[in-house]
């Protein structure tokens, strides 16, 4: 997690305005009202990936999942809670720094957008939803989760400068640390023209 608590969400980009998300199942007020959360922490506490999840009161751990169990296969990150109800974010422990950023923030999103629905499935002795037949409710809170990822890491102003200048999708992702689908959605969002 060396690079990871070097991530920096710029007081600058919290202020910027967001477009609304062109996916109908996201519900752009809630993941706005997430990010005006972060906005509205103490000056410095959203400086860094670190400072945020002190500030916030999330642990994190690094684990190895997701090579033998069909469940965990793709699973980058997951939101679990400890014996007092305060948030842990489990990380896959092998990801490359942008995947490992963006599954952070991903699971920052889902600790203060959904942490009810989350407490309620880890009451129930961690039944995920998907199994329980709201596959919907999984689909939507997980694209919510991206969108507030992405509103952290992507720095409009700035993915409108160096798209400007030519720079390609694969250099901006590295630039803001984020898998290269999820730049291209943010720009999509964002309604800035990639170079191909």
């Amino acid at each position: 997690m060396a690079r990871l608590a070097e991530v920096q969400i710029t007081e600058q980009f919290l202020s910027e305005t967001h477009p609304t998300t062109a996916a109908s199942v996201i519900n752009d007020d809630t993941v706005d009202e997430a990010v005006a959360q972060v906005q509205s922490l103490p000056a410095g506490a959203f400086e860094s990936a670190n400072a945020l999840v002190n500030q916030l009161g999330i642990s994190i751990k690094m684990a190895t999942f997701g090579k033998s169990d069909d469940n965990y296969k793709d699973c980058l990150g997951f939101c679990d809670f400890d014996d007092d109800n305060n948030p842990v974010i489990v990380l896959r422990d092998n990801l490359p720094d942008d995947e490992q950023a963006f599954a952070l923030f991903h699971e920052i999103g889902h600790v203060l957008m959904h942490k009810q629905m989350l407490l309620e499935e880890h009451s129930l002795g961690r039944v995920s939803m998907a199994r329980r037949g709201v596959e919907n409710d999984v689909f939507s809170i997980d694209l919510e989760a991206s969108a507030f990822a992405r509103r952290l890491l992507v720095n409009r102003s700035q993915l409108v400068e160096l798209a400007s200048k030519g720079q390609t999708a694969e250099q901006l992702a590295g630039h803001f640390c984020l898998p290269v689908d999820h730049l291209r959605k943010a720009a999509e969002d964002f309604r800035v023209k990639l170079t191909a």
